[in-house]
């Protein structure tokens, strides 16, 4: 629902028993009437929240559109409620830039922090879509440093992909 520019979204599911699953419980809110182009939010979420192993999740997020650049920024932490669990922190930010209604070219880069190690994961990738008609042309090229939080472990993707609509 939005009220007075807000935009507020709440989901909960009970947890399959009490002893073995807990409830989960997200909101998010999102405001876009600040400042022509920003869009700000906010969501937090409680999963498997009446058991001993529930994962509290916050995520902080902005974007601005300015012409054909968009630029994003999320801010992300995972605390596992265990006394030996694993948290996880992120960082990712992007820019898009619409070089004209066919064509789009963007990057962008995130950083995590996994408690249990000392390595963070990096990881950057470069994407370009074109559009002509019914047909759609899409590439990135992906590099990971430290991949699964392993030291030095790198990983590089590429691809391709052409699709049609009909």
């Amino acid at each position: 629902n939005t009220f007075s520019g807000f935009n507020v979204a709440v989901g909960y599911t009970a947890g399959a028993a009490a002893s073995t699953a807990g409830d989960d419980l997200s909101i998010n809110v999102k405001y876009a009437d600040l400042i022509d182009g920003l869009t700000l939010s906010a969501g937090f979420a409680d999963l498997n929240q009446d058991a001993a192993n529930g994962i509290q999740e916050t995520t902080l997020s902005a974007s601005y559109a300015w012409g054909g650049i968009t630029l994003g920024y999320m801010d992300f932490n995972a605390d596992d409620d265990a006394a030996n669990g694993t948290d996880y922190d992120g960082k990712h930010y992007g820019i898009s830039f619409a070089v004209n209604d066919d064509l789009s070219v963007s990057y962008d880069k995130s950083v995590s922090d996994k408690s249990t190690t000392g390595i963070d994961e990096d990881i950057s990738s470069i994407q370009a879509s074109y559009t002509m008609g019914n047909m759609k042309i899409k590439a990135h090229m992906t590099k990971a440093n430290n991949e699964g939080y392993v030291d030095n472990a790198k990983d590089e993707q590429k691809a391709i992909d052409v699709s049609w609509s009909f």
